[in-house]
């Protein structure tokens, strides 16, 4: 489930001066050429993003959710700020509506599963 909500994350589309560009250009990039303000929520969503990469299928080990929250908040930060930013009816489209609200779905339901997951989730046992 997080390997399909990274990979929506990475299907955003978002407004460019004349097309729309896929945010894992603007990720690419935008650390090098972004405004001043948006500089460190891109490069923070860079960093949180390949650790979360690095946590989840080249270690192997499944992080907490601590931690994957944390990772949530880091990679929304330069959406929010966009949303803040620019008229909501600049993302009125299914290219970013349908890969945004995939990903915080899916993300937050691999979070859910961790979290339930490290509680033993069963609620009641037959003794």
């Amino acid at each position: 489930m997080k390997l399909l909500s990274i990979i929506s994350y990475l299907m955003i589309f978002i407004p460019g001066t004349m097309i729309l560009v896929p945010w894992v250009l603007v990720l690419a990039f935008a650390p090098f050429d972004s405004g001043i303000y948006n500089r460190p929520l891109v490069i923070l969503a860079d960093i949180s993003l390949l650790v979360l990469i690095y946590f989840t299928w080249i270690r192997n080990s499944s992080s907490n959710v601590f931690l994957d929250v944390i990772f949530f908040v880091l990679l929304l930060a330069p959406f929010v700020a966009m949303l803040i930013q620019w008229p909501i009816t600049t993302f009125l489209y299914p290219q970013f509506i349908l890969p945004f609200i995939l990903f915080i779905v899916l993300y937050m339901g691999s979070v859910g599963k961790l979290y339930f997951g490290q509680r033993g989730g069963s609620g009641s046992q037959a003794v």
